[in-house]
């Protein structure tokens, strides 16, 4: 019977420890520079932009998990015009490196190139094959920038920015569009989405497992003492 009763307790233990499921990204948008319909929490948005001019669309996440522990980010858009040069358009996540828990001047951004490695020059219709594809884990070729970080460089790999920077917590992903190519360019974009693991937190009825079996084994041993 102890040795049951130290079982469940073992097992109620280790339930308590968590565990690991995935969870979604959620948070609020905010439209930069000439992103269409400015201010609009909902989208989907239209970014414009040409030698003169930049448009931006990020969202502020609910969630801050380490940035090791992100699973999935994708951005979901239909290049309309001008595709994609000149690391334009970029996925950015900016991670909390002051560990403030909020935004503020000392945080600093991963880029993360949307399109073809390793020159991301691409026409719409390519960039287009780039839209909902997972950025996590992608090795490819300079796919990710991580120049604004101490032993950062502009030009590596998911596996590098992960081992650089894996325990910083995310605050915000965006997307930036800014080339200094000639013409007009439109990025319509219907979401910036991601997945990140998470642990469960134990019911009630499991705390009150562990509590009843170790009041039962600390009975148990009294009575045989005595």
């Amino acid at each position: 019977m102890l040795r049951m009763l130290i079982l469940g307790t073992v097992m109620a233990a280790g339930l308590l420890s968590g565990v690991a499921s995935a969870a979604s990204f959620t948070g609020t948008y905010s439209t930069g520079g000439a992103t269409t319909p400015a201010g609009d929490p909902d989208g989907p948005w239209t970014l414009t932009w040409n030698t003169s001019s930049f448009s931006s669309l990020s969202r502020v996440t609910n969630e801050n998990p380490d940035f090791a522990d992100v699973t999935n980010l994708h951005v979901i858009f239909d290049s309309v015009l001008g595709g994609g040069a000149v690391g334009s358009p970029r996925l950015r996540i900016l991670l909390d490196l002051d560990g403030s828990g909020g935004i503020s001047g000392a945080d600093r951004s991963i880029t993360v190139h949307l399109g073809t490695s390793p020159s991301y020059v691409d026409t719409p219709t390519t960039l287009d094959t780039w839209s909902g594809v997972n950025m996590i884990g992608n090795n490819d070729a300079g796919r990710y920038d991580t120049s604004a970080f101490a032993g950062g460089s502009p030009f590596t790999t998911y596996a590098s920015a992960v081992a650089l920077l894996g325990a910083f917590d995310v605050l915000r992903l965006g997307v930036v569009a800014d080339t200094f190519l000639p013409g007009e360019n439109q990025l319509d974009i219907f979401g910036i989405e991601g997945t990140f693991r998470a642990v469960d937190v134990p019911e009630p009825a499991t705390m009150a497992l562990l509590a009843f079996g170790g009041l039962a084994v600390a009975g148990m041993r009294r009575r045989r003492s005595a």
